[in-house]
């Protein structure tokens, strides 16, 4: 039998990022994630083993959280290509922060 972590799932991603518009909003604290970034994120403080990269999706999803396609530019050094050009698709999250 397979446990459900989805309020502890929902409830650490809740706790810790908001929602971006788009990929040109957000603050400060903007961070961009893969779905695997977000599963390693989660699988470090539940336990991995009845949690599923598609369980995660479904509760961004549920919480507003959308996807965008960034693009990273080509790197050079003394001319010659260190990475090529190449494009990810990223949740674009905006970390929340401790008052101080």
């Amino acid at each position: 039998m397979k446990t459900d972590y989805t309020k502890e799932i929902k409830n650490l991603i809740q706790d810790n990022y908001t929602p971006v518009d788009s990929q040109f909003s957000g603050g400060d604290y903007l961070e961009r994630k893969t779905l695997s970034n977000i599963y390693k994120l989660v699988t470090n403080v539940l336990p991995e083993r009845w949690i599923y990269e598609s369980d995660i999706q479904e509760i961004l999803l549920e919480l507003g959280f959308k996807t965008f396609l960034h693009t990273y530019p080509e790197v050079e050094k003394d001319g010659e290509v260190i990475r090529e050009e190449y494009s990810d698709l990223f949740y674009f999250m905006e970390r929340k922060t401790a008052a101080i």
